[in-house]
């Protein structure tokens, strides 16, 4: 299913609301909220998907880990809700390690970094994960896809830029 709309408030600082189109690209500077909005429908249609609890766990450390480490991206997401066309997904920071997760005020999931200590012979240090518990499937709208792509100060986003746009004028 094709997302037509969606509207970000409060996802890593963000206030959006977009219509989209069947392919859309996502530009502008650096620490503008590109990725954050990639994140925000990811991790919405993540709990509306029919994949298992393994692969959303593993989706979740993915995105999480994205970001540098867990602890510190998790501890960037605060109180926020997405609207992905007439599904709500709402985030709700119940503590600094702990989101619950609810579709249409529903709760279907729960969000505890766990913290631990990570040892082997020639290393020791802290560990934090997330765990993610499953409360309840809801209706499976959409299948979670999450491309992003990183450039560097070369000027590469506006050669593709010029290419798309002489390819058009064509």
């Amino acid at each position: 299913m094709n997302i037509s709309e969606v509207d970000v408030e409060g996802f890593r600082g963000l206030k959006i609301a977009t219509r989209l189109k069947r392919i859309n690209i996502v530009v502008g500077e650096n620490g503008s909220g590109k990725t954050s909005f990639l994140e925000s429908i990811f991790m919405s249609t993540l709990f509306q998907s029919d994949i298992n609890d393994n692969d959303i766990y593993t989706f979740l450390i993915y995105i999480l880990n994205s970001r540098g480490d867990i602890l510190s991206a998790f501890s960037t997401l605060s109180d926020s809700k997405v609207r992905i066309d007439d599904v709500i997904t709402q985030f709700k920071k119940i503590d600094p390690y702990s989101i619950d997760v609810e579709i249409n005020n529903e709760k279907v999931a729960e969000i505890r970094v766990k913290s631990g200590i990570l040892t082997t012979e020639t290393l020791s240090g802290p560990l934090f994960l997330p765990i993610v518990r499953i409360i309840k499937k809801i209706g499976i709208k959409y299948s979670p896809l999450y491309i992003s792509t990183f450039f560097d100060s070369s000027g590469n986003p506006e050669r593709i830029y010029s290419i798309a746009k002489r390819k058009k004028e064509k």
